[in-house]
């Protein structure tokens, strides 16, 4: 059986790096890296998302991540800016700051080092009432889905980048309306797969 405070936790805003829900863009990963402890995995609310700068956290600890440089530097690309001087369009762009243009967030809020199923410990059986990962993935696609595409609806961004291409099918069903196409078409000096409405 699915622990309540966690069912509570992972339709909130669990699982965002944060920003501004109404920026006009959205960046979503599949899952935070670095992989949670029991210790540091708590279920507590989250009914905002959190935002790059205090008190949530600093720039600096924010830029320091593989994962959130790289980002930086594809929005650099986008907005026709020198990806080499990513850091002054990060502070200039006030990135991912609660009134800035953009939102970061995952797919999936629970940190692992790797996406693998042998990542599922026993420790997040008892703590999830998820008896394996693929479990997971199921309850989310069933619970936490809907929830994203609520937010999409709600704030409506002008486009949302999805990172992680062998998890096309889980972004679709998260941001697609199934009347999308996925196509390869160059993003910023890169081959993408990119999903176009065919209306």
């Amino acid at each position: 059986m699915v622990n309540n405070e966690y069912a509570k936790w992972a339709t909130g805003f669990s699982g965002c790096d944060g920003g501004n829900l109404k920026g006009s863009i959205w960046l979503c990963g599949i899952e935070f890296g670095g992989g949670h402890t029991e210790k540091n995995l708590v279920f507590d609310a989250v009914d905002t998302p959190t935002y790059v700068g205090e008190p949530h956290y600093s720039r600096e600890q924010f830029i320091k991540y593989q994962y959130c440089w790289k980002a930086v530097k594809l929005l650099a690309e986008l907005a026709d800016r020198d990806k080499g001087d990513y850091t002054s369009f990060f502070k200039e762009e006030s990135c991912f700051d609660r009134d800035s243009d953009y939102f970061e967030l995952n797919l999936y809020p629970i940190g692992f080092k790797s996406t693998s199923h042998a990542r599922w410990a026993d420790w997040l059986v008892r703590k999830t009432g998820l008896a394996n990962k693929q479990q997971y993935l199921d309850w989310w696609f069933e619970h936490r889905f809907p929830a994203l595409r609520k937010w999409l609806l709600d704030y409506s961004p002008s486009l949302v980048l999805c990172t992680g291409k062998t998890y096309a099918p889980q972004f679709q069903s998260a941001f697609g309306s199934n009347n999308e196409k996925v196509i390869t078409e160059e993003v910023a000096g890169k081959r993408k797969q990119v999903l176009h409405n065919k209306c």
